[in-house]
């Protein structure tokens, strides 16, 4: 509750490619704002939608990473809502722009690319200026309301086109960049040698293991 705000605002909307805005980012808006507040509506010409206007005087813009990077320059916010992965010169350009009016950002992504946001932001969670809620393939099998939404045997047909590291990603919201470079278990008995000096007359061997 101490969250929500008691005035107009200022929002911006970015995904990563205009195509969704029109198929996901605007259905959803529409599902989720009451039809009677939207005072205007801008479009691209190409007929994305560009600005939403509404009645108490708030307003949404909407970009994508397709943009050039100064759309993203130049604007103070409330609230910034990033749908998938979000270059990261272009979420300090958005940062700058929240820094006017306290504003902070909520972000939602498969976390396939853009290893900087595991580094920089989850790995830096406190719940307190970083929260993180990693959501698993069947935590949407239903909406908060109850209405069905994705079906056991439909995710059941998917995982079994996924190799392991595809799953870890895909199912559980894992971050991909680090798969298969790492051991996925530490063995001590395998791993470590202990009470291991190293000389310097000790030959040097460059081995490389594919």
């Amino acid at each position: 509750k101490e969250r929500r705000f008691n005035r107009p605002v200022k929002v911006r909307i970015a995904t990563d490619r205009f195509f969704k805005i029109d198929s996901v980012i605007e259905p959803k808006l529409r599902e989720y704002l009451p039809k009677s507040e939207i005072k205007s509506i801008r479009r691209s010409p190409q007929g994305y939608i560009s600005k939403m206007i509404m009645k108490d005087g708030s307003l949404i813009e909407f970009l994508t990473m397709e943009q050039d990077l100064m759309a993203f320059e130049g604007q103070d916010l409330d609230l910034f809502w990033g749908d998938e992965p979000i270059e990261r010169k272009r979420f300090i350009a958005t940062q700058r722009g929240l820094i006017d009016r306290a504003g902070f950002s909520l972000l939602t992504f498969t976390p396939l690319i853009e290893p900087w946001m595991k580094e920089e932001l989850v790995d830096k969670a406190d719940s307190k200026r970083i929260a993180v809620y990693t959501a698993d393939i069947r935590d949407n099998k239903f909406d908060v309301t109850g209405n069905a939404i994705l079906r056991e045997e439909d995710i059941k047909q998917f995982e079994s086109m996924l190799t392991d590291d595809e799953k870890a990603t895909r199912l559980h919201g894992r971050f991909f960049h680090l798969k298969g470079i790492v051991y996925k278990e530490f063995d001590v008995n395998v791993h470590c040698i202990d009470d291991f000096k190293y000389e310097n007359n000790y030959p040097v061997i460059c081995v490389l293991d594919p």
